[in-house]
């Protein structure tokens, strides 16, 4: 008797979720919905939400589409949301002190947390400039560097966290690098020799065995890559 009562609960349980997804699909099919397509449509309604705080607040320095035409100001466009994110964040809360940070302070306080995931949203869409290629020679040194390390200097591959083609990966939330302007990478490499940026545990430990030239040459060769 318990074991009807149990099989005819469930079976009833089962029709009616039969029928929530059977009315899910009549929508589907009447209205074009679709959890990918109501994904979809919330990405472009955050995306055209940033681009309104972009043209408003980041235009003059990073430009409308990311690609600022300017060295003193990182390019954003076709960045990670996962990195962009966190570093707006990480301005918000003055957990970055580079010297590029103390302008960003402000503007970070101002921003909702719904601002910062729409500002992330929109530059992430946007295409990517990239500088002219480097001389053949420092291309190759470069491109040697990010792809397979420094191994005699214990200098691991950047391209293990940064991507193939350095555009950026979402698990170990390392930056895009490819396109970023040659002067900004420099800076903040830099950067990673003090404490001014403390949540780059790795890469404090990695900038101890390179040298200027390591870091230059890198950086030529990141500014000129390009993943279109």
């Amino acid at each position: 008797m318990t074991t009807r009562l149990r099989s005819a609960t469930c079976s009833g349980a089962d029709q009616r979720a039969a029928g929530v997804w059977v009315l899910v699909a009549a929508l589907a099919l009447a209205g074009g919905w679709s959890p990918i397509n109501a994904w979809a449509a919330d990405r472009e309604d955050a995306a055209r939400s940033g681009k309104l705080i972009a043209v408003q607040d980041c235009e003059d320095c990073h430009g409308r589409d990311g690609n600022s035409i300017s060295s003193t100001f990182p390019k954003l466009a076709a960045q990670t949301e996962v990195y962009l994110t966190k570093q707006l964040r990480q301005f918000q809360g003055r957990h970055r002190a580079d010297p590029a940070a103390s302008r960003m302070w402000p503007v970070a306080e101002a921003l909702t947390e719904q601002q910062i995931k729409d500002i992330a949203s929109y530059f992430s869409q946007q295409k990517a400039s990239h500088g002219p290629a480097a001389d053949p020679d420092v291309m190759t040194r470069g491109q040697k560097i990010f792809q397979s390390g420094i191994p005699e200097k214990g200098v691991p591959a950047c391209s293990a966290c940064h991507g193939d083609n350095a555009e950026g990966t979402a698990a170990t939330e390392a930056p895009r690098l490819a396109g970023q302007w040659r002067r900004y990478l420099v800076e903040q490499l830099n950067v990673f020799y003090s404490d001014q940026r403390p949540s780059a545990v790795a890469m404090h430990a990695i900038v101890q065995s390179l040298s200027a030239q390591d870091i230059d040459v890198l950086a030529q060769y990141l500014q000129s890559l390009r993943t279109d």
